[in-house]
């Protein structure tokens, strides 16, 4: 969710061509403290720090919240028959500061082949399936889930069964990604660790924010080390 945030604010967290990490500029700074402020003026309650994605979605569509920023799965939810808010929900891209662009955290599943694979023509064969226009629609009218497929955003049917999927396509256009990096799984602990920290008051933003940075960079540099 925090490089949603940083995009808002024209900040960035590793750039994956330079490595070159953003965690310490003022832009950083600015959206952890707009994160703090939503707290502070009520919008966010004060257990926002320790819910997981399911205990907000419960929390927003239970009517005690007027935000949620959640993956697409959690519209047709909130519009269920039994859901306290169905009909009254929209969707909008990401909050961001003046003069700037929303960003939408890009998520998803991959699909590969692995070196080892003893089947590479065959799992080719299938990623082709998976991933083709008809086999993505009938997954999507069945299941609901995004497809990767632009023009499936507008789809006829896909659009009479989920009348939302254009808006999402609004979304989808501003989306960024993770920094693809080798070393993801540790920088994003690092980031974790701090970033709650600053956002609990247990560091000052300034702090904790110099200290993800710094230990982003020697994880970067081990692992160029490491590559030469």
């Amino acid at each position: 969710m925090f490089v949603e945030v940083m995009e808002g604010f024209n900040g960035f967290w590793v750039n994956s061509d330079t490595l070159e990490v953003g965690l310490d500029r003022p832009e950083t700074l600015n959206a952890i403290a707009f994160l703090k402020d939503t707290v502070k003026e009520g919008v966010s309650p004060p257990g926002v720090t320790t819910y997981q994605e399911e205990e907000t979605r419960r929390f927003f569509q239970s009517g005690q919240a007027a935000f949620l920023r959640s993956w697409p799965y959690a519209y047709p939810l909130a519009n269920e028959p039994t859901s306290p808010i169905k009909g009254k929900v929209a969707i909008k891209p990401m909050v961001h500061a003046p003069g700037q662009s929303a960003g939408a955290c890009l998520g998803g599943w991959g699909l590969g082949i692995a070196k080892s694979s003893k089947h590479p023509e065959e799992a080719w064969k299938a990623i082709k399936y998976f991933t083709s226009r008809e086999a993505q629609r009938r997954f999507i009218l069945n299941a609901g889930y995004v497809p990767s497929r632009k023009e499936l955003f507008t789809d006829p049917e896909i659009v009479a069964k989920y009348g939302h999927y254009p808006q999402l396509l609004e979304v989808v256009d501003s989306a960024v990604l993770r920094p693809p990096i080798a070393q993801y799984a540790q920088a994003s602990d690092i980031l974790q660790r701090y970033l709650s920290a600053a956002l609990t008051n247990r560091m000052t933003p300034e702090q904790a924010m110099k200290s993800a940075a710094d230990e982003t960079r020697r994880l970067l540099k081990a692992g160029q080390a490491k590559s030469a």
